[in-house]
């Protein structure tokens, strides 16, 4: 009954307050969470510098494609762009393609070393409030909202953690008491009956019964 009591002045403590060690878990918590991150744009940024290359080989090679084309082409074809054959345009229409393409991919690549670079500071920040040292009071208003989440997230683990432990003390006193109220009682109820048998070789029930059908017949 104490760890009854002592669980439930811990979950009650746990919800009116804010506890140093749910804060900790919350900002590592935060921590594997930004690293996480942090791996996922790498390996994205990896990727895209991988095929960087590969695009500009083939805008070279369009391009050289097109120079090729326009080589060939006639004055008329070269003045009239009417005139100018299906093949030409669609060499056109590739390497715009392709440029746009690497465009985009450069782009990317820049969004993604900026986000990488934001996602660094979040984790230095993250573990020097972790060692405790002061942090840039706006970063730590930017996470407020993430961190109290989390926060939030470890304390119902807590509590949770606190009512399993508790189920088990309930189960075993649930236990106990039908042990004492119906078990026992059935037990000494039992070594009664065996016990006055073996002394005065009679069976109480069969005794039990005589004396009822002697009262009746005395009634």
């Amino acid at each position: 009954m104490k760890e009854i009591e002592s669980t439930a002045m811990e979950i009650d403590d746990s919800s009116k307050s804010e506890l140093d060690d749910d804060k900790r878990l919350a900002l590592i918590l935060l921590k594997e969470k930004l690293a996480a991150q942090n791996n996922a744009k790498k390996s994205e940024l990896e990727k895209l510098n991988e095929s960087i290359p590969d695009l500009k080989y083939q805008i070279n090679a369009a391009h050289a494609k097109v120079e090729k084309i326009e080589e060939s082409m006639s004055t008329m074809e070269r003045l009239n762009p009417l005139e100018r054959t299906e093949k030409y345009h669609k060499a056109i229409q590739q390497e715009e393609t392709l440029e746009q393409r690497l465009a985009e991919s450069q782009d990317k690549v820049k969004s993604l070393e900026e986000d990488i670079e934001e996602i660094n500071e979040d984790i230095e920040n993250t573990v020097a409030t972790l060692e405790g040292k002061d942090v840039d009071q706006s970063w730590f208003s930017s996470f407020k909202k993430q961190i109290s989440e989390m926060t939030d997230a470890a304390r119902i683990a807590n509590i949770k953690k606190s009512l399993d432990g508790l189920i088990d003390t309930m189960l075993t006193l649930i236990a106990l008491f039908l042990f004492k109220t119906l078990i026992m009682p059935l037990i000494f109820l039992a070594l009664f009956l065996k016990g006055f048998k073996y002394i005065w070789n009679i069976d109480p029930r069969d005794w039990i019964k005589q004396e009822y059908s002697n009262i009746k017949r005395s009634e």
